[in-house]
């Protein structure tokens, strides 16, 4: 005997279950997608890199910003330090910044972009601070 209510809710049900799988399989296939980047195959030990990237100031950033080590740097092997004025505003958030005494241009990019993105916990407005941003590849 068909009835019309469980043929209707066999559906839904089915159409539930699909839809969990298409999400699931998005998931994983951004995940597989990602992963390779991140990894070494073996034997590439020697080609493997140490980076450090420091920040030193009066006051340093209670949020750290975009903080990368430069591609075109970092794959020449090439260290290098910026200093970085930065007006905070009330908020916390850089209001300006100035990027100055890069040691190498390829650092002066990073150095804006991390200025731009860093947050401050500090109760005065409008207070400048100084930091400096080593990037350093161990060599």
């Amino acid at each position: 005997k068909n009835n019309p209510y469980l043929d209707n809710i066999k559906q839904i049900c089915h159409k539930t279950v699909m839809m969990k799988l298409y999400i699931a399989l998005g998931a994983l296939a951004t995940a597989v997608c990602v992963t390779p980047i991140a990894g070494a195959e073996p034997g590439d030990e020697n080609d493997a890199r140490n980076y450090t990237i420091d920040v030193k100031g009066d006051v340093l950033p209670s949020q750290l910003g975009d903080l990368e080590y430069p591609y075109r740097a970092a794959d020449r092997g090439v260290s290098g330090e910026c200093q970085i004025k930065v007006e905070v505003a009330e908020n916390g958030k850089t209001k300006a910044y100035d990027v100055t005494n890069c040691s190498n241009a390829l650092f002066q990019r990073a150095a804006a972009a991390f200025a731009k993105s860093s947050k401050f916990d500090t109760p005065n407005s409008d207070a400048e601070h100084t930091l400096t941003v080593s990037w350093n590849t161990g060599n």
